[in-house]
């Protein structure tokens, strides 16, 4: 049983870092990610009849959660929803029931020290491929076209007209960065540099927000004066000259390439108006039709707005709209019990690297949908996992097999469709 759930982990924990929104290795209806969980929660339910429970804690939150996930569903439902688009909201955000999952599975076998590799080792994978792909694409082995018919099927790739891309599993480059910061492996540098360059080379503006952001609040966390004044300075240079920077290298890029006036030359690497206009958009939208009684409990799933009839950019912003202050509320409490949780714990260097790589999923989706799908929630969950058992009472327990988790200060860190 141990070692079925072991490997199921690992391999759950690899498809979950480098398979994006789960789309790429669909058949069909069905992806892997989607037979992944199916299988966790079989193990799951073997578990829970050996008599195993899961902690307080974690339980108050499932009940929270899965009641507020309820609560939306029978508003959409009595208000006339239809049925494909609640079912596409309630999907991604079912996810929440790999949290038991995770407990069992890193109480019982060792397979959590694995992690940190997989998520580093992953995404230096992703950022070498997307080197080897831009490359080929400007040198002209590839047909940019052969690759953007190849791929954009999935809804996985967003483009930056021909000259780049972003891919849903690039914020694991991110999360990357964030654990090799806080680990300081053997290769940390020249790690850090090649997915910083891939970070930049996407042109997304969220992640280097973000990542600011999150530095921020690193340096106001423990009390590093410097590095606060820093990280605010650099977090003011993003927000007012980031759209600028990517228009005058769009239109220096347009007169490199030579190409012609059809094509917008600072619009070459992504038309950044339109897409904060969307967002504006959106949230007009959402404040137009609230009332006193939706502001607190939401107009339910599967009832979007008329620009995102779906999902929208904000991930707060459509909590808000469809499960409203209960939702917000419930989110909010995830984001205390990491924090709680980090502050409990040994604050070691790979507790720091979870709970802040957990924040930043949490500022990422101010501006793109992440902690809500589950590219966000499962590595938020598995944070809390892991910040858990590093308690140092956690640790300290003689039932070494439940407790694998033995990094203390001074320990070597080696290095959607659903």
């Amino acid at each position: 049983m141990e070692k079925a759930a072991r490997i199921v982990f690992i391999v759950l924990i690899a498809e979950l870092v480098i398979g994006g929104g789960g789309r790429l290795t669909s058949i069909g209806p069905v992806s892997l990610r989607m037979v992944l969980f199916a299988a966790a929660m079989i193990i799951t339910a073997i578990y829970f009849l050996r008599g195993r429970q899961l902690p307080k804690t974690f339980t108050i939150f499932l009940v929270a959660f899965v009641s507020s996930l309820v609560l939306a569903l029978i508003i959409g439902i009595s208000s006339g929803a239809e049925t494909r688009l609640w079912v596409e909201d309630i999907k991604p955000l079912s996810y929440v029931l790999i949290l038991p999952f995770f407990v069992f599975v890193s109480e019982d076998t060792s397979a959590m020290r694995h992690v940190p590799r997989i998520i580093t080792v992953g995404a230096l994978l992703m950022a070498i491929s997307f080197f080897i792909v831009l490359i080929l694409i400007h040198s002209g082995a590839m047909p940019f076209l052969s690759f953007y018919d190849r791929v954009i099927g999935t809804g996985e790739f967003f483009f930056r007209a021909e000259t780049t891309f972003f891919y849903k599993g690039f914020i694991y480059l991110c999360i990357a960065l964030i654990f090799i910061f806080f680990t300081h492996n053997r290769f940390r540098t020249v790690t850090m540099i090649v997915l910083c360059t891939a970070i930049l080379l996407t042109f997304t503006r969220g992640f280097v927000f973000a990542l600011a952001v999150t530095y921020l609040f690193y340096a106001l966390f423990e009390r590093r004066y410097l590095p606060l004044v820093i990280s605010g300075a650099a977090l003011l240079v993003i927000l007012f000259f980031s759209k600028p920077v990517i228009y005058q290298l769009s239109s220096q890029l347009h007169e490199l390439k030579g190409l012609t006036e059809d094509v917008p030359k600072d619009k070459l690497l992504g038309n950044r108006d339109e897409s904060d206009e969307g967002r504006i958009q959106q949230a007009r939208e959402v404040f137009t039709v609230v009332t006193p009684l939706t502001a607190i409990v939401g107009h339910g799933f599967g009832n979007g707005v008329a620009s995102r009839p779906v999902h929208m950019e904000v991930s707060y912003l459509e909590i808000f709209h469809k499960q409203g202050i209960v939702g917000l509320a419930v989110w909010s409490y995830l984001f205390y019990l990491l924090m709680r949780s980090y502050t409990s714990s040994s604050r070691s260097a790979l507790a720091k690297s979870y709970y802040f790589s957990a924040c930043f999923v949490f500022f990422q989706s101010m501006t793109n949908q992440f902690i809500n799908n589950p590219i966000g929630l499962s590595f938020a969950l598995l944070a809390l996992t892991y910040l858990y058992s590093d308690r140092p009472e956690k640790v300290a327990s003689p039932q070494k097999k439940r407790n694998p988790f033995r990094h203390q200060k001074g320990d070597e860190i080696s290095v959607t469709t659903f």
